[in-house]
């Protein structure tokens, strides 16, 4: 059967909210989880948050796995029994948000550019696999729109790293206020960004979010010592073509962004085959 709760300390009943209970009852680890749930203490339990589906992962871990315990104020707690000789349980609870944060803050660094905190180029190519994926279930319209920035190199070497990197930051804030929440901008290196947007496949719209992308950039500027350089930006855009792959929708956009710097930057330019050329001659 069911071990029961034989003794436990302070803090072990302050947690589960024990002393709201009434005395003498037999407690199991199920009910006193149940319990410290609906007294919204717990909120999940390895990522669960219902009672029954908490009550089923019980049943299902092994006594000596440790559970993970979200609570309500934020804390991680990890749970963990100990079988003694006398076939009886020690539970051991230790807490363990430090630790998550830790693991939180990682997982964060592989995914965002520290510098802008915008997508790394391993998430947006992730992300782009996903979208791609559902285009195949589902028909919905993918574009990449490719931006790179003008005059970056210039500021670079006018003024030095230092002052690159908040234009970088000004710039990465800027243009991801040109588009929706579930748009993907990243950073794809030096001045490069990237956007995937999903759902959309009227030319007259992604025009749009590009002229947002080019009035926001013009207001850009890099001041230093009264000086007060503009900064704009060049934008490339190709839409998924039937059973393209991520590789090509990503070259056309890139080759579009170089044609429009070929015209004298500031401007946006969308795929046609007439960009290879562009692209090939340089």
């Amino acid at each position: 059967g069911q071990h029961k709760l034989v003794t436990c300390n302070q803090h072990f009943r302050a947690l589960f909210d024990l002393a709201s209970l009434a005395p003498g009852q037999a407690l199991t680890r199920e009910k006193i989880f149940r319990h410290s749930i609906k007294a919204h203490r717990i909120q999940a339990v390895n990522d669960c948050t219902d009672s029954e589906g908490i009550a089923q992962l019980l049943l299902q871990t092994p006594k000596h796995h440790p559970l993970e315990l979200a609570l309500y104020d934020g804390r991680y707690i990890q749970f963990c029994e100990h079988l003694t000789q006398q076939n009886g349980l020690i539970g051991i609870c230790a807490d363990i948000t430090h630790l998550k944060q830790t693991q939180t803050l990682l997982e964060r660094m592989a995914t965002h550019d520290a510098l802008t905190d915008l997508a790394t180029r391993r998430l947006f190519n992730d992300r782009l696999e996903l979208a791609l994926n559902r285009h195949r279930r589902q028909r919905q319209d993918i574009a990449i729109m490719f931006i790179d920035m003008d005059n970056f190199k210039s500021i670079n070497d006018a003024y030095g790293h230092s002052i690159g990197d908040k234009v970088l930051q000004q710039a990465a804030n800027h243009i991801q206020s040109c588009f929706r929440d579930t748009d993907t901008v990243a950073r794809l290196g030096g001045d490069e960004f990237a956007v995937l947007l999903e759902g959309i496949g009227s030319r007259d719209r992604l025009a749009e979010f590009a002229e947002r992308v080019l009035d926001s950039m013009q207001n850009l500027t890099a001041e230093q010592q009264s000086t007060s350089l503009s900064i704009g930006a060049s934008i490339g855009i190709a839409l998924l073509q039937e059973g393209e792959s991520s590789a090509s929708l990503l070259r056309r956009a890139d080759s579009a962004c170089y044609q429009a710097k070929a015209l004298g930057r500031s401007n946006y330019q969308f795929y046609n085959d007439q960009n290879d050329v562009f692209f090939s001659s340089s």
